[in-house]
């Protein structure tokens, strides 16, 4: 397989296995923020507030920008994804998400509760992987 030139496309081959308090480990990931695949997930923050209002919103909305930086290793620490977070746990635990059609329940069925499993794996990744006290983005390309 050949490696991307690109540091978001090709961190997750180069880091696997890696230390990640290696220097180049560290400089790679430190690129990352700055690809243009992060910089184009990153205007999730110019859209209009109905794209922003719905965390779903496929491909565009909280969810999905949060779900695709952590696919490309996006680092921790960014401050400014905790308002993306804020929104995707908001719509989590709104009664609205426990509603047709995110959530179905069927007659005789009550406790089994069914709806896509990816929405809550992915809220976990990015929730583990976003800013958190210990961590900070050291990112100079904003």
């Amino acid at each position: 397989m050949e490696r991307s030139a690109e540091p978001a496309q090709g961190a997750a081959e180069l880091l696997a296995g890696r230390s990640p308090e290696a220097a180049d480990v560290r400089a790679l990931r430190a690129r990352i923020p700055c690809s243009p695949i992060a910089r184009a997930l990153l205007r999730v923050f110019e859209q209009d507030e109905k794209t922003l209002h719905h965390a779903y919103r496929k491909w565009r909305g909280p969810h999905w920008t949060l779900t695709c930086l952590a696919l490309i290793d996006y680092p921790p620490g960014d401050e400014a994804l905790r308002s993306l977070v804020r929104r995707v746990h908001d719509w989590f635990f709104s009664e609205h998400f426990l509603e047709p059609p995110l959530t179905v329940t069927y007659p005789g069925q009550d406790d089994r509760v069914r709806h896509c499993a990816s929405m809550d794996g992915n809220a976990i990744r990015t929730g583990s992987t976003t800013p958190s006290s210990s961590t900070t983005c050291c990112s100079p390309c904003r």
